[in-house]
C-alpha cells in the first residue's frame, strides 16, 4: 500500500500561508508500507519524492494511480511563483515510478496554468475502457473558478486539451484532490462544493456532485444538495 501525503504544514483560517514554513521545504512524502513475506508485521518508509524551493515553493493536492502495467502515477499541483498559496500560480505536473515507488522520474509537466490564478487538486480515475481521467480546478479569481478534465488514451503518455466539467457563471466551484470514483456500472462521480459568495463575510456553500456516464465526454450536475455554512 502506498499513500500520499503533504508534509505537515501551520493551519490557516483563510487559504494557505506559509513562506516561513518553505525555509523548511514543503514537498510531497510517500508513505510505502511493505508487507513482509510472513504477514506478521509492517514497516513503514516515508521519502520525501520533491523538495520545495524558492522557485517552487509547494508541490501538493495530487492524485496517485496504478496503471496497467504497474507504473506508479502522480499527478499533483506545483506552484511556481509566490510562497505557494492557494491563489498563487499553479501547473499540473506528473511524475511516475516503475519499481513500486522506489525511485521517481522527473516532473513533467501535465497541464499548463490556463487559470488566471492557477490550475490545482488533481483527481485521476480508470474509466471502464481503461482511459484515464483528470479532473482538476481552474481558478481565475477568488470569486470564480470551475471543474475542468482531460482524458488519456495511452496511460498518460499524452493527454487531450482541456474541456469544462462544471458551467458555472459565478461565484466558485471547487473539488478536493484524489475526489473522483468509479461505480459499478462505469458512472465517474466527482465531488463538489460551490458558493456565489467565497471569501465574503456571508459566504456559504453548498455541497454536491457532477456525474458522467461517458466517461468524461459529458457532465451533469447532481440534484440532490448538501448545505455547507462553512467553507472547507
Amino acid at each position: 500500500m502506498i499513500l500520499i501525503f503533504n508534509k505537515k504544514r501551520p493551519a490557516m483560517k483563510m487559504h494557505l500561508n506559509f513562506p516561513a514554513f518553505c525555509k523548511l521545504g514543503f514537498g510531497l512524502l510517500l508513505l510505502a508500507v511493505i508487507s513482509v513475506t510472513n504477514l506478521k508485521e509492517t514497516r513503514a518508509e516515508s521519502r520525501l519524492l520533491v523538495e520545495a524551493t524558492k522557485e517552487l515553493p509547494r508541490h501538493g493536492e495530487g492524485s496517485l494511480i496504478t496503471l496497467d502495467n504497474g507504473r506508479l502515477l502522480l499527478v499533483y499541483t506545483q506552484w511556481y511563483h509566490g510562497a505557494g498559496d492557494d491563489h498563487d500560480p499553479a501547473r499540473l505536473v506528473e511524475i511516475h515510478s516503475d519499481d513500486g515507488g522506489k525511485t521517481w522520474s522527473a516532473p513533467q509537466t501535465v497541464q499548463e496554468n490556463i487559470g488566471k490564478m492557477n490550475v490545482m487538486s488533481t483527481s485521476l480515475i480508470k474509466t471502464t475502457s481503461g482511459k484515464l481521467l483528470l479532473t482538476y480546478i481552474r481558478i481565475d479569481s477568488n470569486r470564480f473558478a470551475n471543474l475542468w478534465c482531460k482524458i488519456s488514451t495511452d496511460e498518460g503518455k499524452t493527454w487531450s486539451e482541456p474541456r469544462q466539467i462544471s458551467q458555472g457563471t459565478e461565484g466558485v466551484i471547487f473539488t478536493v484532490n484524489s475526489a473522483a470514483i468509479r461505480l459499478k456500472s462505469g458512472r465517474i462521480l466527482l465531488d463538489a462544493y460551490g458558493s456565489p459568495s467565497a471569501w465574503q463575510k456571508d459566504e456559504h456553500f453548498r455541497s454536491y456532485s457532477y456525474y458522467s456516464d461517458d466517461e468524461g465526454q459529458s457532465w451533469k450536475k447532481s440534484v440532490n444538495e448538501v448545505d455547507c455554512p462553512l467553507r472547507g
